[in-house]
């Protein structure tokens, strides 16, 4: 009789893995500050991986990690509610953790799109080797892409801001005027669903951004999306709204992946949607 391999998906390692794939602006400003700050003082300067893994069981890292990932925000509030009222940490994790899973969490983490990180991110948690040296061109683009994708985070992502509800009232206000029906803002964590005559259910996630940004959003709305789509059970279209019109290179990664994007255009919004159907 043939032996069956055991498959652990979701063990610490596996776990941590998918952490370290983290694009390089989350995995420096957050994981490895956080690293940096714990060790402070402390004789041995390169966490464990068991000792990290221990601490991201803390409310409040889960609650990063779960955003980073980009589960939904239902989700999340869902989870905040759950440890309400509870003054330990060990309990507040354990109800969080009922809808903020790790094996949620490292999965929504795998779709992120993975970069390589520096040698120095790598040696600060000890859970990776050294890379190929990089000269000094390679060093400044990978930092600028880390500090361009930090500061779309920060500002846009880490909470609800009033430049996102700015732009799902306006572009609301545009689909009733255009003849969209059924509107269902805040559903289930869906910014935006509605229904179109001719394309039938659309989910919408809305994505304030400067044209600088307006990749990251994308990307990120990508994975949502299809999160969004697959917990509907049915079909949809799948929109993105930005807040600026993205260069063209940016609008192509949303529609010849079978996305729409709209952007505001002459006090309306541009809507388009791919020529083929590719999902």
């Amino acid at each position: 009789m043939a032996r069956t391999a055991k498959t652990v998906r979701w063990t610490r390692h596996a776990f941590l893995k998918a952490l370290e794939e983290l694009p390089p602006g989350l995995y420096q400003e957050r994981w490895i500050k956080w690293v940096s700050n714990y060790n402070r003082g402390r004789k041995r300067k390169n966490a464990s991986a068991k000792t990290i893994y221990n601490r991201v069981q803390q409310p409040s890292w889960i609650l990063w990690l779960a955003e980073a990932g980009g589960i939904d925000k239902a989700s999340i509030r869902d989870a905040k509610k759950r440890a309400a009222g509870h003054d330990k940490n060990q309990t507040r994790t354990k109800e969080m953790r009922v809808t903020l899973s790790w094996a949620r969490i490292a999965g929504q983490l795998e779709q992120i799109p993975s970069r390589k990180h520096l040698t120095e991110y790598h040696t600060t948690t000890g859970l990776g080797g050294k890379e190929p040296t990089k000269n000094k061109q390679e060093r400044n683009s990978s930092s600028a892409a880390s500090d361009s994708y930090s500061r779309y985070v920060e500002t846009y992502e880490v909470e609800i801001t009033p430049a996102h509800n700015t732009l799902q009232k306006r572009f609301e206000c545009f689909l009733s005027r255009d003849g969209a029906t059924e509107l269902k803002p805040n559903v289930d964590g869906v910014d935006l669903r509605y229904q179109d005559e001719t394309k039938g259910t659309i989910l919408v996630e809305i994505k304030p951004c400067e044209r600088a940004s307006a990749r990251y959003a994308i990307r990120t709305a990508i994975g949502q999306l299809l999160d969004y789509e697959q917990r509907v059970k049915k079909h949809a279209s799948l929109l993105i709204v930005v807040g600026t019109k993205p260069l063209e290179e940016d609008r192509l990664l949303a529609t010849s992946n079978g996305f729409g994007i709209a952007y505001p255009a002459k006090g309306l919004f541009e809507v388009l949607w791919p020529t083929l159907r590719t999902r």
